[in-house]
C-alpha cells in the first residue's frame, strides 16, 4: 500500500514539474510534448495500478513479482 501512495505522490510531482516547465518556457511546441509525455505517464501509471489490482498480487509489488518470476525460472531451468 505504501508503494501505491509513493507512486501517486511521484506522478503528481512529475506532472507538476511538467506543468511548471511548460508555463515557464511558454512555447507551443513544448506544450505539445508536455501533454504527450504527461498522458503517457498517466496511462502507464493507471495501467500498472490496474494490473496490480487484477493479478492476485499477494501484497507484492510488480517489481517483486518480476523478481520472483526470474528466480523461479532460474531454479527450473
Amino acid at each position: 500500500m505504501a508503494d501505491k501512495i509513493l507512486a501517486t505522490i511521484s506522478i503528481l510531482m512529475f506532472l507538476s514539474f511538467l506543468g511548471f516547465l511548460a508555463v515557464y518556457i511558454a512555447k507551443i511546441n513544448l506544450w505539445v510534448i508536455v501533454l504527450i509525455v504527461g498522458a503517457m505517464a498517466v496511462f502507464d501509471f493507471v495501467k500498472t495500478l490496474r494490473e496490480d489490482a487484477g493479478n492476485d498480487a499477494n501484497g507484492m509489488s510488480a517489481f517483486e513479482r518480476a523478481a520472483q518470476t526470474l528466480e523461479d525460472q532460474d531454479q527450473t531451468g
